[in-house]
């Protein structure tokens, strides 16, 4: 270290100074490296996690939709009124189905995929149970109707 200890202040400072410039380089480029690191993975959970988010958020909304179309054919009298549920009512399915399957498309682990199917598994007997529900109400058997829906199949 004596070397250093004989340059003139001059040369030291410089020396100082090209060491914190290249110091300074070093730790923008490795920052610019990790922001682009991070934008890639930011980019990555929005088109995986935040999309698929979205989808299944439209479809539990339609879902719950599709039930509170089923209760107020239920509950309807007339058989125009009761049609005009059950179409509103199958409207919605059909949403359901298309938000479903552009949700699968997101789908990466198997854990989510084994889940996605036994939903589509339960959604598919929902959807038998419903059209019981359908011939039961268009009967006006509203109480059976009601109870098969509410209490009996259309609720697992």
């Amino acid at each position: 270290m004596n070397w250093f200890r004989n340059l003139n202040i001059r040369t030291k400072l410089l020396l100082s100074f090209i060491l914190l410039s290249l110091f300074s380089i070093y730790i923008g480029y490795e920052g610019i490296k990790n922001i682009k690191s991070l934008q890639e993975s930011d980019q990555f959970m929005y088109e995986n996690y935040v999309v698929a988010m979205e989808k299944l958020a439209n479809v539990i909304d339609r879902f719950q939709r599709t039930k509170n179309e089923v209760n107020l054919q239920i509950l309807a009298n007339e058989p125009q009124e009761i049609s005009n549920y059950n179409e509103r009512r199958k409207e919605l399915s059909t949403e359901v189905g298309k938000f479903l399957a552009e949700y699968e498309k997101t789908i990466i682990t198997e854990e989510e995929r084994r889940l996605f199917n036994d939903f589509v598994g339960s959604r598919n007997n929902y959807v038998e149970a419903i059209k019981v529900v359908e011939t039961l109400a268009a009967e006006n058997k509203d109480n059976d109707a009601y109870t098969y829906f509410n209490k009996g199949e259309g609720s697992k």
